[in-house]
């Protein structure tokens, strides 16, 4: 049995959540042939269902998305005892105090600056995810 956060494959699966579909695809491409199982969401509603339907390792996810925006989005996934562990990364163009205070205080794990350079992603990612890099 896979453990809590991989796949049934037992592979570390990351939700990637922007409306931005060439960033989305990009970050999704990256992952992938890095190792790791990738889910994908267009917006804040949609990640929310893709959570609740999936074994999700670490989320990646834009802020400013139509419906429902990211730091709503953390504040359920971390309200929620079920979903509490699952670390999220809030990938964004905000770079002020005021919007990095409001994602610390919705629960995000750890910030990605757009545009996104590879090397801070990869780094944050071994910081957050339980086991580090995929086999």
């Amino acid at each position: 049995m896979a453990e809590p956060g991989q796949g049934a494959s037992g592979q570390t699966t990351i939700l990637v959540v922007d409306d931005d579909q060439s960033l989305r695809s990009m970050l999704s491409f990256l992952l992938a042939s890095l190792g790791y199982s990738v889910v994908e969401a267009g917006d804040g509603v949609e990640a929310l269902a893709v959570v609740e339907q999936n074994s999700v390792t670490a989320i990646l996810m834009d802020v400013l998305m139509p419906r429902m925006d990211g730091f709503e989005v953390c504040r359920r996934v971390k309200d929620d005892p079920a979903t509490a562990h699952i670390p999220v990364v809030l990938v964004t163009s905000l770079t002020g105090h005021v919007q990095r205070r409001q994602g610390m205080e919705a629960g995000a794990d750890e910030f990605v600056t757009k545009p996104v350079v590879v090397a801070d992603l990869l780094s944050v990612l071994e910081r957050v995810l339980p086991d580090g890099w995929p086999d």
